[in-house]
């Protein structure tokens, strides 16, 4: 029985969450602990400072142009709408996954901030998090709906830096 709907089945991409939900916990779980529990400096204060003022900044200028390109591309960050092209300019160019890398280094900014070793470990595991929960689907997400061309962007730009 013809039901009028003779399209092929969209590929999707299914996540069990929004991304920066996945990362932010285990974040915030070690600023949490920060707070809580265990205060262990790592850096001297002023090395601490800098650091994370430096990689808070770069996180969000890598996240915010991340988010310019794609937009003047046509595509939208929100990983749940359908991706329409590669996106292969500007930040793109350097990494497969800039939004994420923004995710890790404004986590480490804020971790270097709070000079707190807990925080980091919540960043790093976040950073884990985002690679096997996120990434992977992602990466057979596009394989899927690309394939060569994906292929042939996967050969040329590496997943995170």
């Amino acid at each position: 029985m013809n039901t009028g709907n003779d399209e092929e089945p969209q590929v999707r991409l299914k996540l069990p969450t929004y991304p920066p939900i996945i990362f932010g916990i285990p974040f915030v779980v070690g600023a949490a602990v920060h707070f809580l529990l265990w205060e262990r400096a790592i850096l001297p204060d002023t090395v601490a400072l800098v650091l994370g003022l430096i990689l808070l900044i770069d996180g969000v200028l890598v996240a915010s142009w991340t988010v310019f390109e794609m937009m003047r591309r046509g595509e939208h960050p929100e990983p749940h709408k359908p991706t329409n092209q590669i996106v292969d300019t500007g930040p793109f160019r350097i990494s497969r996954n800039p939004i994420y890398l923004g995710f890790v280094l404004v986590g480490l900014g804020i971790s270097f901030l709070l000079n707190s070793v807990a925080p980091n470990v919540g960043t790093v595991v976040g950073a884990f998090a985002i690679q096997y929960i996120v990434i992977k689907r992602e990466e057979q997400y596009l394989q899927a709906l690309f394939g060569d061309e994906y292929t042939a962007y996967r050969s040329k730009v590496r997943r995170w830096i």
